[in-house]
């Protein structure tokens, strides 16, 4: 940063500037028209700093697989999704098509003139259709943010509010529109008739419609169904686009009437689409790419399936084609890994060291769920985040609310003290940002200002984030529950009024989640190997007697309200595995454990 620029970011993160000024600042970061190396503009010198510093001389630019299209995943959640890019769904759409057709769909502009299209052309083939329905996802906007969010409250009009809705079409308004319902029984009816491409991507731009209608969903089922009848005709990139569509929304995940052979977990039996998903991938798995690897994986994952043969098949096959990994498919390989909990090292060690080398082609987007993603697998050192953050510095400006949760988040994981003023800007950002914030995200940040200690510094943005999440249901989620159950204790620990926000319905709930994920994960081999190593050790309380006496530990035990995985009364001494599987590191309850004498 410019000098000037420092000293404002210092200011701030040492709480010497109020909050409307820093989103002054963040604003003139967005506005700037000084762009670098393919980043968002910003104020700042071009990045990185071996780019060309004067204006006549352009920076490079990033690699093509940088800026083109990203797998999308439907919504993703706060772990990491991807947004939706329609134009590059279009592309992949349109090349079956005829060129006048594809004139004529990119010429639409907005959700009526692609409703009227789809109506016009009711008796066309199913690859115009899908078509159709995919350009109609891409010009239908997402809920207002910001400004105009601001305004829809207001019951006002702004250039923003216009802007993003595009005439007043929401999404809901485009589902209750009969246009619509004839599009979706048009290509409906002609399922049948279609290969494998036009049958996947007809798949899939139903599933990019967020929650389907019951004219969505009887397109979902009947193309499951059709799909069973069409075995060795499905290419890996249309089976991996079929599946991550049927998954999204759980079509024929319940178990099928005979139970499929193979080693897969108890989490359920294999539904029809995910059998034939299944015996169609291993079949073709030495043709699959690292993309449909990782599109793969996570298709399983959303059906709520762990196969433990086809998991290997589908990373020893990433690990053979290696040298055909581009940027995005690392990103989202290692996103795949996190949220699967699947730490393989010499494989994330790769893709790391692949990314590291590459952090100038990715978006800010991306370099946040690099983050993210190794934060949860205990794979993210501390240089490694600090090189990371250098590279975020000149767009902390354009980060959305989730954004902001995940990087907060990832600090937190990473006991990133000497980041502390950067935290502060952060929370700071978060706390007065434009735009909705969802529970995951308030969660996120509430548990990294606990471990990062900013709770006595900032308490009414405390007050607010557990406010804003205990005034609602208890979440059935697991690891959300994990998570507030550290909340809860460090709300404790400072006091009233933060002690006193969770209920005690959710003090209940948060604490038999935290109890339960310690019994679960206790049963592992580490846990196993832990013990055996603890069973040969003493603890020496007297010099004069060197052979002490032997632990006495207590295993997935309750000190206080603090579940710890191994426990010896008589020496206090408490010792908790950091495994993967772990929603969050053990920072936390380790200095609850402190403050209790307990020697964690």
């Amino acid at each position: 940063p410019t000098p000037e620029l420092r000293a404002l970011l210092e200011r701030a993160a040492e709480g010497r500037m109020a909050a409307p000024p820093l989103l002054g600042l963040g604003r003139a970061l967005r506005r700037a028209p000084v762009a670098g190396c393919g980043r968002r503009p910003s104020t700042l010198q071009p990045w990185p700093p071996s780019c060309p510093s004067s204006s006549s001389t352009a920076c490079p630019q990033p690699r093509p697989e940088a800026v083109a299209c990203q797998r999308r995943d439907y919504g993703g959640g706060a772990s990491g999704g991807h947004t939706a890019d329609g134009e590059d769904d279009a592309a992949r759409s349109y090349s079956a098509l005829p060129p006048a057709v594809v004139r004529q769909l990119r010429a639409l502009r907005t959700p009526g003139e692609a409703l009227k299209f789809g109506v016009e052309n009711e008796g066309a083939d199913a690859s115009t259709l899908e078509a159709t329905l995919h350009r109609l996802r891409y010009l239908i906007p997402t809920y207002p943010s910001g400004a105009a969010a601001a305004a829809v409250r207001k019951g006002e009009t702004s250039p923003a509010l216009k802007d993003e809705s595009r005439g007043g079409w929401t999404l809901e308004r485009v589902k209750s529109d009969g246009r619509f319902h004839v599009l979706v029984a048009a290509l409906t009816s002609r399922l049948e008739s279609c290969n494998g491409r036009a049958l996947a991507l007809s798949a899939d731009a139903a599933a990019r419609m967020s929650v389907p209608t019951p004219e969505l969903r009887a397109l979902l089922e009947r193309a499951a169904e059709v799909a069973l009848e069409r075995e060795n005709s499905f290419k890996p990139r249309h089976l991996t686009v079929l599946a991550l569509a049927l998954a999204t929304h759980g079509v024929h995940a319940l178990p099928a009437a005979v139970p499929v052979p193979g080693e897969v977990s108890a989490m359920r039996e294999l539904g029809p689409a995910a059998a034939f998903v299944r015996a169609e991938a291993m079949r073709q798995m030495q043709e699959f790419n690292p993309s449909c690897c990782a599109s793969l994986l996570e298709a399983f994952r959303r059906w709520g399936v762990y196969d433990r043969q086809l998991v290997d098949m589908a990373l020893e096959r990433i690990w053979d084609d290696f040298d055909a990994i581009q940027s995005r498919d690392a990103v989202e390989l290692i996103a795949v890994l996190a949220r699967l909990g699947l730490g393989r090292g010499p494989l994330l060690r790769r893709l790391a060291q692949l990314v590291f080398s590459r952090l100038d082609e990715f978006s800010t987007r991306q370099l946040v769920l690099i983050l993210y993603s190794l934060a949860r697998l205990r794979f993210l050192s501390r240089g490694d985040l600090d090189e990371v953050l250098e590279a975020l510095l000149p767009n902390l400006g354009v980060l959305s609310n989730s954004k902001i949760s995940n990087l907060l988040f990832s600090m937190a994981m990473c006991d990133a003290e000497h980041q502390a003023s950067l935290a502060r800007l952060l929370v700071v950002q978060y706390a007065e940002g434009r735009g909705d914030k969802d529970v995951p995200s308030d969660i996120d940040v509430a548990w990294a200002m606990a471990a990062l200690s900013l709770y006595e510094r900032y308490p009414d943005v405390a007050r607010r984030l557990l406010s804003r999440t205990f005034s609602g249901d208890v979440p059935k989620s697991r690891v959300a529950l994990v998570k507030l159950h550290d909340v809860i204790l460090a709300a404790d620990l400072h006091g009233p009024p933060l002690s006193t926000i969770a209920r005690s319905r959710w003090k209940a709930a948060c604490g038999h989640a935290a109890r339960e994920e310690t019994r679960r994960l206790g049963a592992s081999s580490v846990h196993e190997q832990v013990a055996a190593a603890l069973g040969d050790l003493a603890f020496v309380e007297d010099p004069n007697q060197p052979l002490g006496r032997p632990f006495k530990v207590r295993r997935s035990w309750d000190v206080g309200w603090v579940p710890v995985d191994f426990f010896d009364q008589a020496s206090g001494l408490a010792l908790d595995v950091e495994l993967v599987a772990n929603p969050a590191t053990r920072r936390i309850r380790h200095e609850v454990l402190r403050r209790k004498g307990i020697k964690p």
